[in-house]
């Protein structure tokens, strides 16, 4: 009904590629993920955020296959495309950087693995103390250039409804951590020894913080959903 070539059609593709991998059927996933790479360039361009979401996936099937030069490549090309059209600071620019990064750790390039750490979903799990004692480690931690991101909820003020004040009543009874709001998170990142500058709205559910090792160059910017 839709076409071999359709965005739907496309999506189960590589959502079947992507299970075959996940079951270490490498030479099964392949081929459907470079269908969908081909197709989507033909029909969407070659720097399309879905385009760019298939370059990802190769990578990554090429990743684990132990194929680096092939995987660093296309790592490479998704990252220049997705900082020219979503910018440097988008959340799917943020994964693939994540992505070489685990890339070249895998192959002892530490140097240059070691320009980005990130803390997914980790702080709300503690309370300040320990937020800003892992904050602390990781600044001393980080080389200079480096940057930290931090993927996080915030909670946002007055008396409205929201699911991350419900989480944050999850995260006091369950594990003894909290959400925070803005003002909450800067506290905690400037007791760390973070700036941080401004906010850039996306989603109400998850944020991404980006603390750059230098000061005044910090930048906390919400994630949409949807990530790589």
């Amino acid at each position: 009904m839709l076409g071999k070539e359709h965005p739907d059609t496309l999506r189960s593709v590589n959502n079947l590629g992507g299970l075959y991998q996940a079951q270490g059927r490498y030479t099964d996933a392949e081929p459907l993920y470079k269908r969908a790479l081909e197709a989507r360039e033909r029909m969407l361009g070659k720097e399309h955020p879905d385009t760019l979401r298939s370059v990802n996936n190769l990578a990554s099937l090429y990743q684990d296959q132990g194929g680096c030069p092939e995987a660093e490549a296309l790592y490479k090309r998704a990252l220049e495309a997705s900082e020219r059209v979503l910018g440097k600071e988008h959340p799917n620019t943020f994964q693939i950087v994540n992505n070489l990064a685990t890339l070249y750790k895998a192959q002892g390039r530490y140097p240059e693995a070691e320009a980005l750490y990130m803390l997914k979903r980790i702080l709300h799990d503690w309370d300040d103390a320990g937020s800003r004692q892992i904050l602390a480690a990781c600044r001393r931690n980080m080389p200079a250039q480096a940057t930290l991101i931090v993927l996080d909820a915030v909670v946002p003020t007055g008396n409205d409804p929201s699911f991350t004040k419900l989480q944050d009543l999850h995260m006091l009874v369950y594990s003894g951590g909290r959400e925070r709001t803005e003002a909450e998170h800067r506290s905690v990142l400037e007791a760390a020894e973070f700036d941080f500058v401004r906010v850039v709205p996306a989603s109400p559910h998850i944020s991404i913080m980006r603390l750059d090792r230098y000061l005044n160059e910090r930048v906390f910017a919400c994630q949409p959903d949807g990530l790589i």
